[in-house]
């Protein structure tokens, strides 16, 4: 597994520290990203290969990223 990423409709608490935590314990980076977000992320012309980098950062992903 190269990464890993929540979705969901929104997040609350600490999530970056969350997302650092689970990629302490598994060594697999993971992200998190609002559906809505994803969404528009995925109407835009994006390779597969940029949102591979931005989706394997341990971060709370947003659109406005791409």
């Amino acid at each position: 597994l190269e990464f890993f990423t929540y979705v969901a409709g929104d997040f609350k608490g600490d999530v970056k520290l969350k997302l650092a935590n689970a990629a302490e314990e598994t060594g697999i980076p993971c992200s998190a990203i609002r559906a809505r977000d994803l969404m528009k992320i995925a109407r835009a012309n994006n390779s597969q290969s940029d949102l591979r980098e931005l989706l394997s950062t341990s971060e709370l992903v947003s659109s406005n990223e791409i």
